[in-house]
């Protein structure tokens, strides 16, 4: 389950400004092929399945001209689907949950941000993931996600609309999240040579990727979420930036 997909946003009324903001809101496929969406943190109040708002990334532009304007005004002037957000409740997640452990990847930005040295402790982190079994599609992992887009496209201090898109590309890029991607994937190329040499004469390409999909560590498909976390961001953040660029 290292593919993830961007389902949408959803609008969230300004924290230290007037102007609205929105994130990301992802969707995955268990093995057992049905889809889901990453739950948010209101799922402990919530419930384990209730219905969610967002708009398409196809309508980003759209609310990025019009973001000065109230949150129910822009649900009235953007076009919004219902989505029903609900925990993995599949056979295959009942037999992962009893027969493997799965990632904590609560306070990463705290266990980095305070460290002496941040590189050691992004190995050591990188280390642990090595020895999980899996990394489980929870409100956490989006948690993870969402801390990521909004420090570097939101900034949080203040509305991207009021940087330009070398800012935001910039804050994408030294956030502690990229330096675990970067080790991450650096990881995964070295593990997909290996068994690329090992298969590569008796099985196909096709093959090979669907074995590796099978094999890989919770540290790989991590690294898989964060790259594509990191091009929506450089995507989508060019829209949302004072820039003016087109898709």
């Amino acid at each position: 389950m290292s593919d993830i997909s961007l389902a949408g946003f959803t609008i969230y009324p300004g924290i230290l400004t007037d102007e609205s903001y929105v994130l990301p809101v992802y969707s995955f496929k268990c093995p057992c092929d049905i889809l889901y969406y990453l739950p948010r943190d209101t799922m402990a109040y919530l419930g384990n399945n209730y219905l969610e708002k967002i708009f398409m990334p196809k309508d980003l532009k759209k609310y990025r001209n019009k973001r000065h304007k109230t949150c129910h005004q822009l649900s009235e002037l953007i076009h919004h689907i219902g989505i029903n957000i609900s925990a993995v409740s599949c056979e295959c997640q009942f037999l992962r949950t009893e027969i493997c452990s799965s990632v904590d990847l609560s306070n990463f930005e705290k266990k980095i941000s305070f460290k002496s040295d941040p590189k050691l402790e992004l190995e050591t982190i990188i280390n642990n993931l090595k020895n999980y079994d899996y990394l489980e599609m929870n409100a956490q992992l989006d948690r993870f996600i969402i801390n990521y887009w909004a420090f570097s496209v939101d900034a949080w201090s203040q509305p991207s609309g009021n940087c330009n898109f070398q800012e935001i590309k910039k804050r994408i890029e030294t956030a502690p999240e990229a330096k675990l991607s970067m080790l991450l994937n650096e990881n995964t190329v070295l593990f997909e040579k290996e068994i690329k040499s090992i298969l590569d004469a008796v099985i196909i390409p096709p093959l090979i990727r669907i074995i590796n999909n099978y094999a890989y560590s919770a540290a790989d498909v991590l690294g898989k979420i964060l790259s594509i976390v990191q091009q929506d961001m450089l995507k989508y953040g060019q829209i949302l930036s004072r820039d003016k660029f087109k898709l």
